[in-house]
């Protein structure tokens, strides 16, 4: 090649946008001069759009085949696998786990509203109904006089206004008493 014409090198550079601005500048001023290296530029410009519209071939299958294996090869050593038996049994444990909180959760929630509505029916109750006394009287004194049960203390005897205490509130003074 005459050393006043540009390299193939510099010329496939320059159609690839590789040069630097001011060497790029060059080029192109000697290739506004130089009809020889402007044909060679155009018949780089061809070959890059020739190989750009080409089909790309496919890979060789050995080749594919080697790849594969080492890819399989080195997977072996960085990856950790679960396999399919694995990941059904934590699967299993996860809807299992998920059941037994939904029955604790459902349960407890249960049983909180039944306790609940159960201390407000017998507190509703208990205002509108008062539990009979039950008292034991002497029968053969007819002064209707309660009568202790035995085994517990003498009960008290109540103004004549007064209204009758319920279960509870004989409890509370009977533990309040001892």
């Amino acid at each position: 090649m005459n050393p006043a014409h540009l390299d193939y090198d510099v010329l496939a550079d320059l159609a690839e946008g590789l040069l630097e601005d001011d060497e790029a500048a060059s080029v192109n001023a000697h290739l506004e001069t130089c009809a020889d290296c402007r044909d060679l530029s155009a018949d780089l410009a061809d070959v890059s759009r020739i190989l750009a519209e080409a089909p790309v071939p496919s890979m060789p299958a050995e080749l594919a085949e080697r790849i594969d294996t080492a890819i399989a090869a080195e997977s072996m050593h960085t990856a950790t696998v679960a396999s399919l038996e694995q990941r059904r049994g934590r699967r299993h444990w996860r809807i299992l786990s998920a059941a037994a909180a939904t029955v604790v959760v459902l349960g407890g929630g249960a049983t909180v509203s039944k306790i609940a509505m159960d201390g407000a029916s017998s507190s509703d109750s208990a205002a509108r109904h008062p539990a009979p006394h039950r008292s034991l009287t002497d029968p053969g004194s007819g002064s209707g006089v309660p009568k202790a049960a035995p085994g517990e203390p003498a009960p008290r005897s109540r103004s004549p206004g007064a209204a009758p205490t319920t279960g509870r509130a004989r409890w509370a003074t009977r533990s309040a008493a001892s």
